[in-house]
């Protein structure tokens, strides 16, 4: 019999919103090794939600990053959750997210 590993330590969840529609934030301001993550728009956002590194942008004609409408989501492998930075083309919309931590 074959024994199949995890190498997730643990699900997580979070949020993060947009103060100021422009301004990329951080998604965690702490480092956390993690080996993937799923984010989702807010189903109740008004504009575009940007997801990319700190020099994401979601003003149009200069974005940087994946662009998120409502609702959407993306998947990410990466190893630090605070790597992840968002931006949005209006203040107060925002992410939904969820990780696998690395052991």
């Amino acid at each position: 019999m074959t024994i199949l590993v995890n190498p997730a330590g643990g699900v997580y969840t979070g949020r993060k919103v947009c103060t100021t529609a422009g301004t990329a934030e951080q998604l965690a301001s702490t480092s956390e090794i993690i080996v993937s993550i799923a984010i989702q728009a807010e189903t109740n956002n008004t504009a575009e939600v940007a997801v990319g590194d700190s020099n994401v942008v979601a003003a149009d004609d200069n974005e940087r990053g994946i662009l998120l409408a409502a609702g959407e989501s993306t998947t990410i492998s990466v190893m630090d959750l605070s790597d992840i930075w968002i931006d949005a083309k209006s203040s107060g919309d925002g992410v939904s997210y969820l990780y696998l931590k690395a052991n």
